[in-house]
């Protein structure tokens, strides 16, 4: 494998006009695309075919004996004595500038480097010692030649780039999508690499995948909650209930940058930081395009009446449109427009707009892969005409029927979302993204209207939000084992069941509980939902929670109301009041036993007290 992999790249190197067996080729000016060229390797994952040959090919001497600068990225000759000076002199030589120009351009106090680093990125290089100071030269050398450098014809504020969050910085050449900074961001990320064991980098990309993963997965199931054949009143409670839960527990954390740990290696730190901009880019874009729908006036009009009126129709599924179309054009018709008095227009217009149904049906599975099916239904062609019309109909000046994508150095340029739709079959480019998610959210929006429950999808949408709010503070810690366990922390905050709601569960327990001691039981603390038996809920917890009333009820008869008395049921200690007068007792708090490592890093994010160690 080795072998035919070399054999390739020696070619592609060959085809670029430069030797492969010289190792000077790598400062040859042809050689730069290869620092973003993507390739899969084995043991690598997904890397460019610089760091493939820096890794694989070039022994620490050759990369130490090719090198333009003691500061390159993967050098180790470390100079006996090494001041702050050294760079800048080095700098201003090759550029022919004055050393304390080039000084405050890489630390002074406005608009640094170093500066910036702190201001826009939250990244303080202060919090590393002096032992360290090779790696922060290394670093700061490293983002001159992208921000500063006049030798880079690719110049950039690299810096702001980062801090502007962002579906264009993002790399999807892998997906068949040229981004103004993918190319330069996959560059910085693998020169940082140069400095990190292949471990720990593998090690970041599975954690911050997995953390993206698994909050999708828990917002397709609030969308599950959404959609499930129980009471609406009973889905709205527990949506209530789940949206308020993750704001208190949001409001209990706080990432503080001066008491927050940080990994201890230099570069550690700032490829975990990259790597975390890098998977977060996609949220503030999603933000924003859901809440450019979910805000709108139309929105407010669709929530008048909703969920009195039945569906005007029988929903199914419709195998041939076409054929489907030919037969039934006048229903399909009156039901976009709403109305039995159409026009020959009008019936054109249907007509003309069927393909383009099919078009959305696509985007629409892409987007939402794990929520829906791949099928076409009678709501979702109905509620993809009623949007195409209200997207070419509406009056000039309506909000919702354009969009302004902006970006670092965008150019703002107003599109309307009727053209983005005229043109998801020919332009392949970042942008059709944000009005791919910007159609999704309208149909979306258009089906719970016509199934009467659009007033339980805006509130999946507030969750969303907080969800999106959760990733942005976990995705801040700059220590990779501190950003996991606030990530399990937080997963273990959003409880969703597959058969009932948590009302559901809590009526049981609470009419278990009072047949067997009497008393009425008041919950506030949500966590105690995680410990119940999905299968039976009077079974397992809830046995051992009335065994444990018992018990204290027998203990405490003299003793006054409103003490709190503990008791630890699994792992959790939980914190029971037991009120004889008005005969109800309280589960106040339940707190998860945790390791020393584990209290010391929700410590970093302000959370031990949610954890314990001891009774």
């Amino acid at each position: 494998m080795e072998r035919h992999l070399k054999k390739i790249i020696k070619d592609l190197l060959k085809e670029a006009g430069l030797d492969p067996d010289s190792s000077n080729f790598i400062h040859d000016p042809a050689y730069a695309p290869f620092k973003h060229t993507y390739m899969l390797v084995t043991d690598l994952g997904y890397t460019t075919v610089d760091y493939y040959i820096w890794k694989k090919w070039l022994s620490q001497e050759q990369r130490n004996k090719h090198k333009r600068s003691i500061f390159d990225m993967g050098v180790t000759e470390k100079p006996q004595i090494l001041t702050h000076s050294m760079l800048y002199k080095e700098i201003a030589n090759e550029e022919l500038a004055d050393d304390e120009v080039v000084r405050q351009k890489i630390v002074g106090e406005k608009s640094s480097i170093k500066s910036k680093l702190k201001e826009a990125l939250d990244f303080n290089m202060d919090r590393f010692g002096p032992e360290q100071d090779y790696e922060k030269l290394k670093l700061l050398n490293l983002l001159y030649w992208y921000e500063k450098s006049p030798k880079n014809p690719e110049k950039v504020n690299i810096l702001s780039v980062l801090s502007v969050p962002s579906m264009v910085n993002q790399d999807q050449r892998l997906e068949g999508r040229e981004t103004p900074y993918g190319r330069i961001l996959t560059e910085l990320k693998f020169e940082v690499r140069k400095e990190v064991d292949d471990s720990f980098a593998i090690e970041v990309a599975a954690n911050t995948s997995n953390i993206i993963k698994s909050w999708d997965y828990g917002h397709s199931n609030v969308i599950h909650l959404v959609n499930r054949d129980i009471s609406t009143l009973d889905i709205r409670s527990e949506l209530e209930n789940i949206l308020k839960h993750l704001r208190e527990v949001i409001d209990m954390v706080s990432v503080n940058e001066s008491t927050t740990e940080y990994e201890s290696n230099l570069m550690d730190a700032f490829y975990l930081k990259v790597h975390q901009l890098d998977k977060t880019t996609r949220l503030e874009d999603m933000r924003k395009a859901i809440l450019h729908i979910c805000h709108s006036s139309h929105t407010q009009k669709l929530l008048i009446g909703n969920g009195t009126k039945p569906l005007p129709y029988e929903d199914g599924l419709i195998e041939d449109l076409k054929g489907y179309a030919e037969v039934n054009l006048e229903r399909i018709t009156q039901l976009a427009f709403g109305r039995k008095e159409i026009t020959k227009s009008e019936l054109i217009f249907i007509k003309r707009k069927l393909e383009r149904v099919e078009t959305l049906l696509t985007i629409f599975n892409k987007q939402r892969p794990s929520v829906y099916s791949h099928s076409l239904t009678m709501t979702f062609l109905i509620a993809s005409l009623q949007e195409i019309i209200l997207s070419e109909y509406s009056d000039e000046g309506d909000s919702e029927t354009s969009y302004v994508y902006k970006y670092y150095k965008s150019k703002q340029t107003v599109r309307t979302l009727s053209s983005a739709l005229k043109n998801f079959d020919v332009e392949r480019n970042v942008e059709d993204e944000i009005y791919e998610v910007l159609w999704v959210t309208k149909i979306e929006r258009r089906i719970y209207a016509l199934k009467g429950r659009l007033d339980l999808y805006l509130l999946s949408v507030q969750i969303g939000e907080q969800i999106n709010q959760i990733i942005k503070i976990i995705t801040r810690v700059p220590h990779l084992a501190s950003m996991y366990a606030l990530h399990n922390y937080f997963t273990d905050q959003l409880m969703l069941t597959e058969k009932k709601t948590i009302g559901q569960y809590q009526n049981e327990f609470t009419t278990a509980v009072k047949e067997k001691t009497n008393f009425d039981c008041v919950i506030r603390t949500r966590r105690i939902f995680s410990l119940f038996d999905d299968e039976d809920v009077c079974k397992g917890f809830t046995c051992l929670m009335i065994c444990a009333i018992n018990g204290l009820l027998d203990l405490t008869k003299w003793n006054r109301d409103g003490e709190l008395y503990r008791t630890v049921i699994y792992d959790h200690l939980i914190e029971i009041e037991i009120n004889r007068q008005q005969r109800h007792f309280i589960l106040h708090k339940s707190r998860k036993f945790a390791n020393g490592n584990e209290i010391k890093e929700l410590q970093n994010n302000g959370l031990s007290k949610m954890v314990t160690n001891k009774l």
